[in-house]
């Protein structure tokens, strides 16, 4: 994802996890929302696509489409899925598991927009 090398000074951007909170309807179902967590320093990119790709994410989910990111964060951060983050007044849903960078101190993971914002403070 970020193949340049990364400094802790490159971590400029605050993030804030957001954790899913179930609890029972009384009904038998159940009601999903999400609690913020801790807040990290972080570098987010956004993922820049080809026309092709964007042409094509256009035609088959015109509903989904949105911009994608790639954020890295340091090591040190248990990043429990389903998760989402908070940034800039976005929410983000992680799309992909958090991957150790080869220098092993960087965790890289994918976002895209959520559906829905439903936070708890």
């Amino acid at each position: 994802m970020h193949h340049q090398k990364t400094q802790i000074s490159d971590l400029k951007q605050r993030i804030t996890f957001l954790h899913v909170n179930t609890q029972a309807d009384g009904q038998g179902g159940s009601i999903i929302t999400w609690k913020s967590g801790k807040t990290v320093w972080a570098m987010v990119s956004p993922i820049k696509e080809s026309n092709y790709m964007r042409d094509a994410v256009r035609r088959e989910a015109q509903d989904l489409a949105g911009i994608r990111y790639n954020i890295r964060i340091r090591v040190g951060y248990d990043i429990l899925l389903p998760a989402r983050v908070q940034w800039r007044g976005k929410i983000l849903t992680i799309t992909t598991k958090p991957q150790l960078d080869p220098s092993c101190c960087w965790f890289d993971f994918m976002a895209c927009a959520a559906e829905e914002e439903n936070i708890d403070a």
